[in-house]
């Protein structure tokens, strides 16, 4: 029995895998990646240095270096949002050849800016500790945006904080961006061993929140709120300590007062209308009026003011595809979304460094898109989305498992299952 032969037929083991697609994204390619983020949100405006197609160049000139790394496993190293560029490419097909909207219209340009974007944040995603590198940077973004923005008066009982001529000039998405960074760093202090970290950390947050808070969204504080219910509900589960020391900082926080005002500014609007209900009425309106195909680009605004002539969405991304484009992208989409989410609780039970933070993330991003049009082609949200997918444990399962260089405690592993 000792000399016993056992014969194995490899061809019978189930991989499950995916074939190895070359080496990791070089570095090179992140930092340009962040380096254009950092000159398109802060820099370029600081110094009116906003060079035209700048932008959308360096970011399709990455896209080709992205696709010539990958070469011939190019397929499957997109496959994961294969759903996401399925509705952003179908999108603008049916806008150009049904709708005859030009790829020149300021949102056609966002949706083909998107679909680059996510070729290479997906490819980024194969770095590991990108997310890491990328809030960093975010924070840094957001603190640089600051002296872009003022605070203006709403009404007599009711103060927000917004800014021209920066991307997070709009005060929505300036709290949903420091809304990300919040949850970054709350997760990071509840995760963290070092005290000094974890003191840093935390730190961060109660900054990052006290920008979410002055902009009085009350999606992104609601969001953050929901997401640090979640973060806090796994590590109940391993340590009271962590918990009970952040308490006690937003406590000693409360006690100064910095937030007082701030809480009688919600209250105030919080018995204000949102103009959500007459927005996505007008909305499905016009979209049971068009049989769910779409209606175009250009007639997928409400005019608010025709003297001015301010116009509106129809604040859901969800109504937003299906009012411009019709059901077919919107599958792809709610695919896209479906896909993200079940990869964020697939990664709880998982030992990866990014896995607490991505069902926290992923849930604030969910209630993002619900209260806006757009926000699901932010940077943040095509990371987190795509690392909730979880393609960057790929690289790291293919080289113990591929078939070259499978280990014998695995292959002895498939041979007791069969």
């Amino acid at each position: 029995m000792m000399g016993r032969k056992i014969s194995i037929d490899k061809s019978q083991i189930n991989f499950r895998l995916p074939i190895r697609s070359l080496e990791t994204p070089s570095y090179l390619i992140e930092i340009t990646y962040l380096g254009l983020l950092v000159y398109l949100m802060v820099v370029g405006p600081a110094l009116r240095l906003l060079i035209p197609m700048v932008g959308a160049g360096t970011l399709a000139a990455l896209v080709v270096i992205c696709l010539l790394h990958f070469g011939s496993h190019t397929p499957g190293a997109l496959k994961p949002i294969r759903f996401a560029l399925a509705c952003g490419i179908s999108l603008l097909i049916l806008q150009v050849g049904v709708f005859q909207e030009s790829i020149m219209h300021s949102w056609m340009r966002n949706f083909l800016t998107w679909v680059m974007g996510l070729v290479v944040i997906q490819s980024l995603s194969f770095r590991k500790g990108f997310l890491h590198r990328f809030a960093i940077i975010a924070f840094l973004i957001g603190c640089g945006t600051l002296p872009f923005m003022r605070v203006y008066e709403v009404s007599d009982e009711l103060m927000r904080v917004g800014g021209e001529g920066v991307p997070l000039g709009n005060p929505n998405f300036f709290g949903m961006w420091f809304g990300f960074c919040a949850i970054y760093f709350i997760v990071t202090g509840l995760e963290a061993k070092n005290y000094i970290i974890r003191s840093f950390a935390w730190f961060a947050a109660i900054l990052c929140l006290y920008f979410v808070a002055i902009t009085v969204s009350r999606g992104a504080l609601f969001g953050v709120a929901i997401a640090t219910v979640i973060a806090f509900q796994k590590i109940l589960k391993r340590s009271f300590l962590p918990i009970l020391g952040f308490l006690i900082l937003l406590w000693i926080v409360y006690l100064t007062g910095v937030f007082d005002g701030l809480i009688a500014y919600y209250l105030h609007r919080g018995a204000e209308e949102t103009g959500r209900s007459r927005l996505w009425a007008w909305a499905i309106d016009k979209i049971w009026g068009a049989w769910g195909m779409g209606v175009g680009m250009s007639n997928s605004f409400f005019i608010v003011d025709e003297e001015s002539g301010e116009t509106a969405g129809p604040h859901n991304s969800f109504l937003f595809i299906l009012l411009s484009s019709g059901f077919i992208p919107l599958i792809f989409y709610v695919a896209y979304l479906f896909q993200a989410t079940k990869g964020a609780f697939r990664a709880q039970g998982q030992n990866n460094p990014d896995s607490p933070y991505l069902l926290p993330m992923v849930s604030f991003a969910l209630l993002a898109v619900m209260v806006a049009d757009t926000t699901f082609m932010s940077p943040w949200h095509m990371i987190v989305f795509s690392l909730a997918i979880a393609t960057p444990n790929v690289m790291r399962i293919l080289d113990e498992s591929s078939p070259r260089s499978i280990s014998r405690k695995t292959l002895g592993r498939e041979v007791r299952e069969k």
